[in-house]
């Protein structure tokens, strides 16, 4: 992978300066070897060379009869600055910008005495990672015993800002070996160049007094924070409240349904189309993390009038994408919200067809009869020949609700089914409509004036209104329904008388038998009172037959007999 050099800083007056160079590694390149305070416990423990002096000898335990020393970063949030070779730095998915960083160092003195301090002096960077804001260029590394290790001083580091690099993904991490140079005195008397110019220009093999650190730093971005998108519905009839629950409504009812969404968790979620079950796209808007869509009705819905009781009509909120994480989209498809529903219920009503009967009895000098507009059985109305009837029909929608179903109205009864008049689901409660199906003369017997003659002498004519139902009793659809019956029956009223005349003239002699001849029955008009009407009447079937006589002896007289 790349490396990078950078300047910690320019020279200044009375300080020594070092310099820092980076590289970037896969973590797996580096074994984690945590808590050595110094070189001297890394070499002895791992027998790592990376320590900050190109002569290190060959002693295992101080490989070199000088004072050594180190330097290294740790996480500028923690109090822990041990020496770490996987020392870390966590940073959120998203961050960008500066981390805080400590500068630490330690010293082991190999030459046999006491050191009495081990200070580092140092400056910016010279390129690569950036570490900018010191808090000081001096480092005190402490002091150390003869053949031990130094820990620095409690409180003596170097903070810094270290610019956060590109290239590090969400969830994944990065080793980066900082290469620090630093020196033990005051190059150039105090020169003023820069770290890199004055470095560069020092003999190997520690330039002078100076030398390099390694310091291993991992930059761990942490995993992107899932965010969910979360649809939601509301309902109302009409001009109601809006409901996050379920609704009654009844058929004819306008109903309206509402539709947004709500993100939660964190990341930052694009554009959310949402809407419902027939536009789940309707819309699109980007309200981040934490927000709430706007509210936007879908198209209004009215309820068929014909709808069945308990049936529902639902709708339901549509987004996309549902999930994902940081930036990302997991899960592109739409999630729903649950559905939100209008139950159909019915408003009782009920119908009444009716019946009125008139008769005309003028004709005998009779008292008219005029019925009223009725739902039950009627007392049944004597007439004659000679009489007119007729009958009328009419429907009432008693409420309350408007009907659910359509209404077939029609008569019945004498002489078939009248023609059906309909009324349409929806039809308004308080409604009174008169049938119009039937021509008059059906209703009047299909007879010129709706007269009754002697053909209809010993009958009984009935008629009423049929109404399909009788509504609907908010649970169950009523059937059929009529006006009851009513009437007419024309009774027998008439009186008969016969003749008899012999057909033998003269004497009659003993042992003769005289028959009748041209007998005839004379049936009179109908009896009304002791006045005959002029309209015309019938009798009950019967018979009749005269009588034979036998003359025992002569008689003068002409046999007669009135049946």
């Amino acid at each position: 992978m790349s490396s990078s050099s950078f300047m910690l800083g320019k020279v200044s007056a009375g300080l020594i300066a070092f310099f820092v160079t980076t590289a970037a590694f896969g973590c797996s390149a580096f074994a984690a070897h945590n808590g050595y305070k110094n070189d001297y416990e890394k070499w002895a423990q791992t027998g790592s060379h990376n320590v900050d002096m190109a002569d290190l000898g060959s002693n295992p335990k101080c490989p070199t009869s000088k004072t050594i020393g180190i330097i290294w970063l740790t996480d500028g949030t923690s109090a822990a600055r041990h020496y770490n070779d996987n020392a870390t730095i966590s940073i959120d998915w998203n961050q960008t910008g500066s981390i805080s960083v400590y500068i630490n160092g330690s010293i082991l003195s190999c030459s046999g005495s006491d050191s009495p301090g081990g200070t580092a002096h140092a400056v910016n960077d010279v390129g690569g990672l950036n570490l900018t804001n010191y808090s000081s260029h001096s480092l005190n590394r402490g002091s150390s015993t003869s053949y031990q290790y130094s820990d620095t001083p409690s409180g003596s580091y170097i903070s810094a800002k270290l610019t956060i690099p590109s290239g590090i993904a969400a969830g994944s991490s990065k080793k980066y070996t900082v290469k620090i140079g630093r020196c033990f005195s005051n190059p150039n008397g105090g020169g003023t160049g820069t770290t890199e110019a004055w470095y560069n220009g020092r003999s190997a093999p520690d330039k002078g007094g100076c030398g390099v650190a390694y310091a291993p730093l991992i930059i761990k971005r942490g995993a992107a924070p899932p965010w969910l998108i979360t649809p939601t519905v509301q309902i109302k009839n009409g001009s109601g409240a809006w409901s996050n629950s379920d609704i009654t409504a009844y058929g004819g009812d306008t109903i309206y349904w509402q539709h947004r969404f709500g993100s939660t968790g964190a990341g930052n979620p694009p554009a959310v189309s949402y809407g419902w079950d027939s536009e789940p796209k309707k819309w699109s808007q980007n309200v981040g993390v934490g927000g709430t869509g706007t509210w936007h009705t879908s198209t209004a819905y009215k309820i068929p009038l014909d709808a069945a009781a308990g049936s529902t009509h639902c709708r339901r909120t549509g987004a996309s994408p549902s999930s994902g994480a940081g930036n990302s989209v997991t899960a592109s498809g739409t999630t729903w919200s649950s559905w939100r529903c209008a139950k159909v219920a019915i408003r009782p009503w009920t119908t009444s067809p009716q019946t009125k009967m008139t008769i005309d009895r003028s004709s005998t000098s009779g008292t008219n009869y005029n019925g009223a507009y009725s739902s039950t059985n009627e007392t049944t109305q004597n007439v004659a020949p000679g009489h007119t009837i007729k009958w009328d029909h009419q429907i009432k929608q008693n409420g309350a609700g408007a009907s659910n179903t359509i209404v077939n109205f029609y008569s019945s009864g004498a002489n078939g089914n009248g023609a059906t008049q309909s009324f349409a689901a929806g039809w308004a409660a308080g409604s009174t409509v008169a049938y119009t199906g039937n021509s008059a003369s059906l209703e009047k017997l299909n007879r010129t004036g709706g007269l009754i003659g002697k053909d209809d002498v010993g009958k009984t004519y009935c008629r009423n209104a049929v109404a399909s139902t009788g509504g609907h009793n908010g649970t169950t659809q009523l059937g059929a329904v009529n006006s009851g019956n009513h009437c007419i029956y024309t009774p027998y009223n008439y009186t008969t008388s016969t003749s008899i005349t012999a057909t033998h003239s003269g004497l009659i002699e003993a042992g003769s038998v005289i028959g009748a001849k041209n007998g005839t029955v004379k049936t009179d008009k109908y009896n009304s009172g002791t006045t005959l009407g002029t309209y015309e009447t019938k009798t009950k079937p019967g018979e009749w037959r005269v009588a034979f006589y036998n003359v025992a002896q002569v008689m003068t007289t002409t046999p007669s007999q009135t049946l």
